[in-house]
C-alpha cells in the first residue's frame, strides 16, 4: 500500500455508465499495491469546547481524514464512488476508555483499503470528541452532551460531504488541485462503526441540525453546497429517536450484533464504559428499529424488489432476531459467554488492535486479526450489494444490457419534460430515480416512445432505469 502525505479531503462516488455492465464497485479490480493513501486531509474547521486546558482549552479545531483510492497512474476513471467511513470510540479520544477511536482504527484502514481495491473512493474521518460521559451528578447534562456529541459529529460529516462536493468543482486552499481525487458528486455514502453508527443513522433521519447547533459554536463549512448522501450504512450504534425516520430520506442498511450491550438491537439504553464503569446515557431505536422504520415508511424500498440470491441476504431475512423479515439488516448473533456478565459480549467483532495496549483489557473482543477480518467479509459481503443497488448497478449480468439498449433522451438538460425514444423495442418501463435512490417517476407504456413530466421535481441530477423487451439499461439526466 503506498502512501502520500499533504493536506486535502474527498468524498464522492460515482455512476460511469460504461462500466455498468462490469464488475467494478462489486469485486476487486486493484491489488493493495495499486491503492494510494493521503492522510492527514484537513476536510474543514470547526469549534470544540473539550480541547483539554494544557492544548489551550475550547478553539477552533481541523478535522482530519485520509483518503483511500486507487492510483491514477493506473485508474484513469475521473467519477468514482465515494465511501465516507465514521470510525467507533464511544464520541471520546482514543486511548481515553478504548484502544479504538481514530481514522485510523483497523476496522476503518481494513474496509477503506478493500472499498478502494473495488473502484471506490474511501475516505476515513474523524470528527469533534468529548462530552460528559462520567457526569454522575448531572444525568440531564450527561445525556444532554453526549446528544450533542452526536449532532456536532453529523454536522462534521456533512462537512466532509460538502467539501468533497466543493473540491469537484474549485480550488481549495487545503487541496492541491481541483478533484484531487476524481469524485463524482451524485454518489455520496456512508459508512459509521459504533459510535459512527450513530453519525450515519442520525444523518440519514436528521436534514436540519440548526435546532441543536450552539450560537457560535458551529461553523458551516462550505455553505451552499449540497449535503444529501445516497445511503447510510452503520455496524452498530442506534438513532437517537425512531420518530426522527420520516418517508422519502435516505435508504439504511445495518449489521449489528443481537446481544450488544452498548448499543440496542431493538429500543434500549445506550451505555457507555468508562474507567472500568458502565454509564447508562439514554434510550434509543437500536438498528432493528431503525430498518423497520426505513421499510415502512418506503425508504427502503429499492432493497425490497432488488432480488438479491446471496447466502447473506438469505441469512439475515431468515434471522429470528429479524422480527418482521425486514431488508436492510443483518444479525449477528454473538452471545455473551457468561449470561450473568451481559456487558462480556463481542459487540465489534470487526475489531482487532494493538495487544500491547493496556486498555485492551476493557475490550470483549478477542482481539483475533483473522477472525475479525472473517467479520468483514460478511459486513462486505452484505453492504457491497446494496450499495450497487443504490449506484444502479444490477447484480447479475443478465440485469443489464447497456450495449444492447439503443435509446435517444431528450431535451438533456431538461426544463418540464423529457421525451425518452427507443430503438430496441417497446418500452416496458421507465424509473426516475433520484441522488438518495428514491424512485420520483413510474411510467409503464406499450409504446417505444414515452414523455415524463418534470414540473414538480428539483434540480438536479437524476437516474433512468429504461426496461424494454430487449433488457434495461440506465441513464443520467438533468433537470434544470
Amino acid at each position: 500500500m503506498k502512501k502520500r502525505l499533504f493536506l486535502p479531503l474527498a468524498v464522492l462516488l460515482a455512476l460511469p455508465l460504461g462500466l455498468l455492465a462490469q464488475v467494478r464497485y462489486v469485486d476487486d479490480i486493484f491489488n493493495d499495491d495499486d491503492i494510494v493513501v493521503t492522510e492527514d486531509v484537513v476536510y474543514g474547521m470547526n469549534f470544540s469546547a473539550y480541547v483539554p486546558a494544557t492544548l489551550g482549552g475550547p478553539q477552533v479545531i481541523p478535522l482530519y481524514a485520509d483518503v483511500y483510492m486507487a492510483d491514477p497512474m493506473v485508474d484513469n476513471v475521473m467519477d468514482r464512488p465515494v465511501v465516507i467511513y465514521l470510525h467507533t470510540g464511544s464520541f471520546l479520544p482514543k486511548g481515553l476508555a478504548s484502544p479504538l477511536g481514530w481514522q485510523k482504527d483497523s476496522a476503518a484502514v481494513e474496509i477503506c483499503q478493500r472499498l478502494a481495491k473495488k473502484g471506490y473512493v474511501a475516505i476515513s474521518a474523524t470528527y469533534r470528541l468529548g462530552w460528559q460521559a462520567n457526569n454522575t451528578q448531572n444525568l440531564d447534562l450527561r445525556r444532554g452532551s453526549n446528544l450533542m456529541a452526536v449532532y456536532n459529529a453529523v454536522q462534521d460529516a456533512k462537512t466532509a460531504v460538502r467539501f468533497v462536493r466543493a473540491s469537484k468543482q474549485v480550488q481549495l486552499p487545503t487541496l492541491p488541485a481541483i478533484d484531487p481525487f476524481h469524485v463524482d458528486p451524485m454518489n455520496v455514502m456512508l459508512i459509521g462503526q459504533g459510535s459512527g453508527g450513530y453519525i450515519t443513522l442520525a444523518y440519514g433521519a436528521l436534514s436540519d441540525l440548526s435546532d441543536f447547533s450552539q450560537p457560535g459554536r458551529n461553523i458551516e463549512n462550505y455553505a451552499g453546497v449540497p449535503d444529501q448522501v445516497s445511503l447510510v450504512m452503520n455496524m452498530g450504534g442506534a438513532l437517537g429517536d425512531s420518530a426522527w425516520s420520516d418517508a422519502g430520506e435516505t435508504p439504511v442498511v445495518s449489521v449489528h450484533c443481537r446481544y450488544d450491550f452498548f448499543a440496542p438491537y431493538y429500543r434500549g439504553m445506550v451505555r457507555v464504559p468508562v474507567a472500568g464503569q458502565f454509564w447508562d446515557v439514554v434510550d434509543v431505536a437500536g438498528s432493528h428499529t431503525a430498518v423497520k422504520s426505513a421499510n415502512i415508511t418506503g425508504n427502503n424500498s429499492i432493497f425490497v424488489n432488488a432480488g438479491y440470491n446471496d447466502v447473506y441476504t438469505q441469512k439475515a431475512l431468515s434471522n429470528p432476531s429479524n422480527v418482521g423479515q425486514y431488508e436492510g439488516i443483518y444479525t449477528m448473533n454473538i452471545p455473551p459467554a457468561d449470561p450473568a456478565l451481559p456487558f462480556a459480549v463481542n459487540s465489534n467483532p470487526w475489531d482487532y488492535w494493538d495487544p500491547s495496549d493496556p486498555l485492551s483489557a476493557n475490550e470483549t473482543n478477542p482481539n483475533i486479526k483473522a477472525q475479525s477480518r472473517a467479520y468483514i467479509d460478511t459486513v462486505m459481503g452484505y453492504f457491497i450489494p446494496r450499495m450497487a443497488t443504490v449506484m444502479g448497478i444490477g447484480m447479475g449480468a443478465e440485469e443489464i444490457a447497456p450495449a444492447e439498449i439503443d435509446l435517444r433522451i431528450y431535451p438533456n438538460p431538461a426544463n418540464d419534460h423529457l421525451n425518452v425514444r427507443s430503438f430496441s423495442g417497446p418500452i416496458v418501463e421507465i424509473k426516475m430515480l433520484d441522488i438518495t435512490g428514491k424512485t420520483v417517476r413510474v411510467v409503464r407504456g406499450t409504446s417505444d416512445a414515452e414523455r415524463i413530466e418534470l414540473l414538480d421535481l428539483r434540480a438536479g441530477v437524476y437516474l433512468l432505469s429504461v426496461r424494454t423487451e430487449q433488457g434495461s439499461t440506465f441513464r443520467k439526466v438533468t433537470v434544470q
